[in-house]
């Protein structure tokens, strides 16, 4: 019972994104989506579309007008999902990157679940509470796509606690600076904090 009840979690946690995002169908006319998300993912479309590099974008604009050289910008998404574009619009990318992100957040969860032995409504209380707050779904409604890191967090915690509980040496280090390089490459990076 425990294992549908987890089950169902999860499928609902895909329609409540699927449902937020529209599917895929975002409008792309308002707030960051038209500004920054949407002309910073159209560059990255083309560029893989093309077999280009997307070292220079034309307008600088979508880069807060600091530059024309799109790496230089730390909050981009570059991790492999980005492969996604050469067979999705960027709507749909959207929603696939939250639901691969979703969906490794939910493991790291379930990780925690595990190991402090939460009960089935104390884990759907920190479900709900990770998952749906009002800050990941404000950032992503005015069209923070790049905060697909958030969901990664349950995965920092998880070597926080291994770390307490004596994992030490260059393992631990491994682990947690590939952490912090999938967060990165998630566009998880803000330049203003």
């Amino acid at each position: 019972l425990a294992w549908i009840w987890l089950g169902g979690l999860y499928v609902a946690g895909i329609v409540l994104w699927g449902v937020f995002l529209s599917w895929g169908g975002i409008n792309f006319g308002f707030k960051d989506w038209a500004l920054i998300t949407g002309p910073r993912l159209a560059f990255l479309e083309n560029a893989l579309r093309t077999g280009q590099l997307p070292l220079h974008i034309s307008d600088s604009a979508t880069l807060g007008g600091i530059t024309d050289r799109f790496l230089a910008i730390p909050d981009q998404i570059l991790s492999p999902q980005i492969l996604l574009l050469l067979f999705s619009s960027i709507g749909r990318f959207v929603f696939e990157n939250v639901t691969i992100q979703y969906s490794l957040g939910f493991a790291g969860l379930l990780w925690l679940r595990r190991r402090f032995s939460l009960s089935l409504f104390s884990f759907t209380v920190l479900f709900l509470l990770f998952n749906f707050n009002g800050d990941i779904l404000g950032h992503y409604s005015v069209g923070h796509a790049t905060w697909g890191g958030y969901f990664l967090f349950p995965w920092f915690a998880v070597l926080v606690i291994s770390f307490i509980d004596g994992e030490h040496g260059w393992g631990w280090i491994a682990k947690i600076s590939l952490l912090m390089l999938a967060i990165f490459l998630q566009g998880s990076l803000d330049r203003k904090s």
